[in-house]
């Protein structure tokens, strides 16, 4: 391996190759792609909104509501998370849109 301050001092390489190869590398390991995961997961997103709409309204065809603690709900939405691939910032987006609309 050459070390890139000897290859610019050398000439074989030009003083703005340091900056772009941080760039470069800033990008390929920071950067996380989105897809349309409203589209590719939405049988979980169904599922969520289900248990929001179920919640709303206190009918739930699973269990009875009385048996629904906060910490259930949120065990549900974990593993709802974690079984479907789900984006946690797309479901948070989620719940709070559905508690902005309780008030």
């Amino acid at each position: 391996h050459l070390d890139v301050p000897l290859l610019i001092e050398a000439g074989l390489l030009e003083t703005t190759f340091t900056n772009s190869l941080r760039k470069y590398t800033t990008q390929r390991t920071l950067s996380q792609d989105k897809y349309n995961l409203f589209r590719e997961a939405n049988e979980g997103y169904a599922k969520l909104l289900t248990l929001l709409a179920e919640l709303h309204t206190n009918t739930c065809s699973s269990t009875k509501v009385e048996d629904l603690t906060p910490e259930s709900v949120e065990s549900t939405v974990r593993s709802l998370i974690g079984l479907f691939k789900l984006d946690p910032y797309r479901v948070s987006a989620a719940i709070l849109s559905a508690l902005e609309n309780d008030l």
